[in-house]
């Protein structure tokens, strides 16, 4: 019911409520209350008993971006639970955090594919200071998935480096992949890449697929519109 009112209510059942489900429950419902005044209690949350409540509390710390609370994820890391820390690098990328920087590039080296990609994405957030974090990272990196975040979280960047990557994973089996590529050629308005995506829309027979395929192609019509427009006047 988005009722702020209960906000604080809410926040002391987090941090004093016996139950762990109440209490996950409680950091869960924080999320849609937006309510910067809970923030002491979701950082204390993030050293409760359960795993399930610390997830939930650093979730939420990212979705309200209360600040506050960088220098509390900065120091849990590296988590051991593997799920805390993908939460906390998460949070940390909607904080955009840039003390968190080194840290996060040490995730990149994780075992954990997971836990890569959730490195990348929060480099991809936190600024252009961050672009020299995913050069060297995207030049070494092999796996297909990883690839493809890099180079949506480059284009995001602003920086177009990512690109050779993108068109060539347009064409992997793996949807996922495949969808972080277009929306990185999205993102860095190649709209060189417009002709090849067209005639693969031509081509491809997978409903879902195709409309990946066909939302990247409007998109990048609609901007070489609006870059040949001036021309045309």
């Amino acid at each position: 019911m988005n009722w702020r009112e209960a906000a604080l209510k809410i926040a002391d059942m987090l941090v004093n409520d016996s139950q762990v489900s109440v209490r996950q429950q409680a950091a869960i419902s924080l999320a849609y209350l937006m309510s910067q005044e809970t923030g002491p209690a979701l950082v204390k949350a993030l050293n409760d008993s359960s795993i399930s409540v610390r997830n939930a509390a650093a979730h939420t710390i990212g979705i309200i971006r209360y600040k506050a609370a960088e220098d509390a994820l900065i120091k849990m890391l590296p988590a051991e639970e593997e799920s805390f820390y993908r939460t906390a690098i998460a949070a940390l990328g909607k904080l955009q955090s840039k003390k968190a920087l080194p840290l996060l590039k040490e995730a990149l080296k994780h075992k954990n594919k997971y836990i890569n990609i959730e490195a990348v994405r929060a480099i991809g957030e936190i600024g252009d200071t961050a672009i020299d974090y995913l050069l060297p990272y995207i030049k070494s990196q092999n796996e297909p998935s990883l690839r493809a975040e890099a180079a949506l979280a480059l284009a995001k960047l602003g920086s177009k480096e990512g690109l050779s990557a993108a068109r060539e994973l347009i064409s992997s089996p793996d949807f996922v992949v495949k969808n972080n590529a277009l929306n990185a050629i999205v993102a860095a308005s190649d709209i060189d890449s417009l002709p090849t995506i067209e005639k693969m829309l031509t081509e491809e027979t997978d409903e879902r697929v195709k409309s990946i395929l066909d939302f990247a192609a409007q998109n990048l019509r609609d901007i070489k519109a609006k870059e040949t427009k001036p021309e045309e006047k």
